[in-house]
């Protein structure tokens, strides 16, 4: 297996500044961008009219669909690749036969990608979304809260394996039971979860899994893959329809569906992307290897977290002992508005972080397997120097105008 050092000069983004923004978008490794760009060169050289050309897409993404089933511990069969996290929720909510009146418990802790789909749902069939007000996500909390959220028409809990707005890591098993055992099925967004921490879906019997490839498994945009149980594949119907989601048809409306999850991919993959995410993943799994990167998240998370606990003035918003590998933070004081003003300035500095626009409201830093103890006590340091200096000594950039004056902390 490779070294840090080694790691870090394959990722050349990670030696500009502290790349502390995985949740966002993980650092391109240069196998990854050297892939891409040799199958962008072939497709403008050779041309993509070939049937070698066809065939070889066709079997770029059956690859690609058992390199994400090996790591989520899934058959291939059910996995259908995706172009993010929001398209593989949309894929699982639009393929379900929704009445008017069915229910949707979801959390206070979700992003966008899971909430706005949840309010077209609203719009369009009258399905009744129930927010559980979960606080933080301390795992007790979230149990209790989703358990009291339940009605008869309770059909789906949709929620996240990570929140992306305090970096609680959620007690999906014991949410899976809970659900199963209430006669409701379970959609979670993954996308600060698989790459991050070990996923096991077959273990945890989730009914779908969606997620990203371009934040922790560190490849392109355009990249993703959905996980539907096998005993679910008859229950959502394709949402995009054409050439690729069938086995056969007679252009009279006469149609059989791929047999496996395939069935629910929306059509075309530039294939480049494809190409890229491939190579991504084999060099996490092959020279960097999933227990160093798991291991060195978790560390990395731990080590961040003690240097910002000993601050005065910062709240650490993460549950203790159920993080992955957000840590989240505020600033005692400090406006949504000057923190986004802060976030800009610690950027400038060399340290890539961000903020949270909704409640809690808070900061977020992301420790990558990558990321070195310096980098880690050294954005500690420079918060703390912003602590003293104090929210007037920064400029709130246009974008945070429209966020709230005050904190809305949940209970």
């Amino acid at each position: 297996m490779l070294t840090l050092s080694q790691i870090r000069q394959e990722l050349p983004a990670v030696q500009r500044a502290a790349y502390l923004n995985t949740g966002s978008n993980g650092p391109l490794p240069q196998r990854a961008a050297a892939a891409m760009t040799a199958a962008a060169e072939a497709e403008l050289t050779a041309g993509r009219i070939s049937m070698a050309h066809w065939m070889g897409s066709v079997e770029l993404k059956r690859s690609l669909r058992e390199d994400f089933a090996a790591l989520m511990h899934a058959p291939a069969s059910s996995v259908a690749l995706a172009h993010n996290t929001t398209e593989g929720v949309n894929l699982a909510l639009w393929g379900l036969n929704w009445q008017a009146g069915d229910e949707v418990i979801t959390t206070t802790l979700e992003h966008p990608g899971v909430t706005v789909p949840l309010a077209l749902l609203r719009q369009r069939f009258g399905v009744i979304v129930r927010f559980a007000d979960v606080g933080l996500g301390d795992a007790e909390h979230v149990l209790d809260a989703l358990s009291r959220a339940f009605t008869p028409r309770t059909r789906l809990v949709a929620l996240s394996h990570v929140s992306y707005s305090s970096g609680a890591l959620f007690p999906l098993a014991d949410i899976v039971e809970l659900a199963h055992r209430r006669g409701a099925w379970v959609l979670v967004d993954a996308a600060q979860s698989l790459g991050a921490i070990p996923v096991d879906v077959t273990a945890l019997g989730v009914d779908f899994y969606a997620c990203s490839g371009q934040k922790w498994l560190c490849g392109p945009e355009g990249t993703g893959v959905l996980y539907v149980h096998p005993d679910r594949l008859d229950d959502i119907l394709p949402t995009f329809g054409g050439y690729t989601t069938v086995l056969a048809q007679d252009h009279r409306g006469w149609i059989v569906p791929q047999p496996g999850a395939a069935r629910y991919e929306s059509i075309t993959f530039y294939p480049p992307t494809i190409v890229g995410m491939a190579a991504a993943l084999s060099w996490l799994r092959e020279e960097v290897g999933f227990d160093f990167i798991f291991r060195n998240i978790a560390a990395n998370a731990q080590t961040l977290r003690d240097a910002l606990a000993r601050l005065p003035g910062v709240t650490l918003l993460t549950p203790q002992g159920q993080q992955a590998g957000l840590v989240n933070f505020d600033l005692e004081g400090w406006s949504p508005q000057a923190l986004a003003g802060l976030s800009d300035a610690i950027g400038q500095a060399g340290y890539g972080i961000r903020t949270i626009p909704h409640p809690p409201f808070g900061m977020r830093a992301a420790t990558g397997f990558f990321n070195t103890t310096d980098e880690l006590l050294g954005l500690a340091a420079e918060i703390e120097a912003w602590l003293i200096k104090g929210p007037t000594a920064v400029t709130v950039p246009p974008f945070a105008a429209g966020l709230p004056a005050q904190y809305v902390k949940p209970a």
